[in-house]
């Protein structure tokens, strides 16, 4: 998911590994089947279309 935690760990990840800032993140990326990160929208798109189910009391 694309948001600003990502900063945070592709920080963290470059400065124990010594691997370039972005290089975390652009592994990450690499990974998913879309070929790009998730967004918040993404997610609420699919919210919006999943079913809900309600429990009969």
């Amino acid at each position: 998911m694309g948001t600003d935690m990502w900063i945070t760990v592709d920080r963290e990840m470059a400065r124990h590994t010594g691997a370039e800032p972005g290089a975390t993140y652009a592994q990450y990326v690499d990974g998913v089947a879309l070929g790009r990160d998730g967004t918040p929208d993404d997610v609420a798109g699919f919210v919006s279309y999943s079913p809900v189910r309600t429990r009969s009391t």
